[in-house]
């Protein structure tokens, strides 16, 4: 944000009834912006090895074969590697 001297020089002129020039930091200018998070939050972490979901309790090897599955349903129905249509 830039300060405009004209109305740094008005204001100044202002407050000591003068023509007399005195220094001012920038900042004080600038209005007070409130903090947007004072104080820490407290946060829990998911049990990822706890979760009774069937992916959890899949092996890799069955997990890999999954998606050696979905991958080929991709491709049957115009899909590419990337999840594109191939159609135009």
């Amino acid at each position: 944000m830039q300060v405009d001297g004209d109305l740094y020089r008005e204001v100044m002129n202002n407050a000591v009834g003068e023509a007399t020039m005195e220094t001012i930091n920038p900042i004080l200018l600038l209005p007070d912006l409130p903090t947007s998070n004072p104080e820490p939050v407290d946060t829990e972490d998911s049990p990822l090895s706890t979760e009774d979901s069937p992916l959890s309790m899949m092996s890799d090897s069955e997990f890999f074969e999954l998606e050696r599955e979905i991958s080929k349903l991709g491709k049957s129905i115009g899909r590419d590697k990337k999840g594109q249509s191939s159609y135009k």
